[in-house]
């Protein structure tokens, strides 16, 4: 994934983000998918982990640094947050 830095600031990394997130959630359906990885050039790493990834348990090499997300846990958490914001229809 990677977008042009003209384009820093317009949002299409998060566009770019949101359709993995489709994605993985569609493949998560049929195989064992459950975690997100990237190896993040190092000028990304607070956008990333400012989109829920956390920095791996590993020795980062020269020019990347991995991060990765439980995609079932930040889905769980977003999920709940939607939820708790609706209105209860139930009376």
């Amino acid at each position: 994934m990677a977008r042009h830095r003209d384009f820093d600031g317009h949002g299409i990394g998060t566009l770019m983000l949101l359709r993995i997130f489709i994605i993985v959630l569609h493949v998560s359906q049929f195989t064992g998918c459950r975690i997100i990885t990237v190896d993040s050039k190092p000028g990304a790493v607070d956008w990333y982990r400012k989109k829920g990834f956390t920095l791996a348990q590993v020795k980062p090499r020269d020019d990347t640094i991995p991060l990765y997300m439980d995609f079932h846990r930040f889905v769980s958490q977003e999920e709940q947050r939607v939820l708790a914001t609706l209105p209860d229809f139930s009376e």
